[in-house]
């Protein structure tokens, strides 16, 4: 599986990538892989790495657990500081 399918050599466009360490789509190894790929492009990039939460908890957030309610809104306040 290609960590990011459709992602050339030249993309110069940046990439923000927001992971949780739990995730069965984009594991470990996958990560690896996309940042190997990514460090040796031309493509400008940030990861951030949340460690003991699951894949999707930006989207549905365990508000109960205080980790993930901050780390929920760091990536949301992240996106909105640099998106626009």
């Amino acid at each position: 599986m290609q960590p990011f399918p459709g992602l050339s050599d030249d993309h110069s466009e940046p990439l923000f990538l927001s992971c949780s360490d739990i995730d069965h789509t984009f594991d470990t190894e996958s990560r690896r892989r996309a940042l190997d790929l990514l460090h040796n492009g031309n493509t400008p990039y940030q990861l951030q790495l949340f460690a003991d939460v699951e894949h999707g908890f930006a989207l549905r957030g365990n508000m109960e657990n205080p980790y993930e309610r901050k780390s929920l809104w760091c990536v949301k306040l992240f996106w909105m500081l640099t998106a626009f």
